[in-house]
C-alpha cells in the first residue's frame, strides 16, 4: 500500500477510529473539543450542548481513548507525528 492510498485509507476512518460526533449548527464556526490525558469527549458533556446553537461543535476521542477502539491505537499510521492534525483536516 502507498503513503497517498494509506492518508485515504485513514482519513475513511477517521470518524469510526476517533469516535467523532458533531453537532449543532451546520453553518457555525467550528468548535474542536478536545482533552488531556486519561479522559474522553465525555468531559463536554455539560459544556457542548450549550454550545450547539451558535456553533458547530466537533468532539472526538484520542486513538485508545474513550470511545475509539483500542485495536486501533497500536498500529504505526496512529503512532505517528500529527496525527491528531490529519484527523482535523479529514473532519472539516
Amino acid at each position: 500500500m502507498t503513503s497517498q492510498s494509506r492518508a485515504s485509507a485513514s482519513a475513511v476512518d477517521v470518524p469510526h477510529r476517533n469516535n467523532v460526533h458533531v453537532m449543532g449548527n451546520p453553518a457555525g464556526r467550528p468548535l474542536l473539543f478536545g482533552y488531556g490525558f486519561g479522559c474522553s469527549q465525555e468531559m463536554w458533556r455539560f459544556v457542548a450542548p450549550a454550545l450547539t446553537e451558535k456553533f458547530r461543535v466537533i468532539l472526538f476521542d484520542h486513538v485508545g481513548s474513550g470511545g475509539g477502539p483500542t485495536s486501533a491505537s497500536t498500529t504505526t499510521e496512529n503512532m505517528t507525528p500529527c496525527t491528531t492534525t490529519r484527523m482535523i483536516f479529514s473532519i472539516s
